[in-house]
């Protein structure tokens, strides 16, 4: 007679979709930072270290590297 032990670990439909959509948006997040580093007027040093922070960490550190460049830049008023 073959076990069941598996059945216990069935997951629904919907929590797939979620882990789905949450991967996607990690995804997203990831190449956002990405890209916004490599155009960071940072030398190699600095964007090799947020690049390998981010995709290490996910989205976590694409938020983190977010607030902190948020906020290391002193604000420039506009003109108008």
């Amino acid at each position: 007679m073959p076990s069941t032990e598996w059945a216990s670990y069935y997951l629904s439909p919907e929590l797939i979709a979620v882990v789905g959509i949450l991967a996607i948006i990690n995804v997203i997040a990831i190449i956002w930072a990405l890209v916004d580093i490599s155009h960071s007027k940072g030398d190699v040093g600095y964007k090799l270290i947020w690049a390998f922070l981010c995709i290490v960490f996910g989205i976590i550190g694409a938020v983190i590297y977010y607030f902190s460049e948020k906020y290391s830049k002193p604000s420039i008023p506009r003109r108008r």
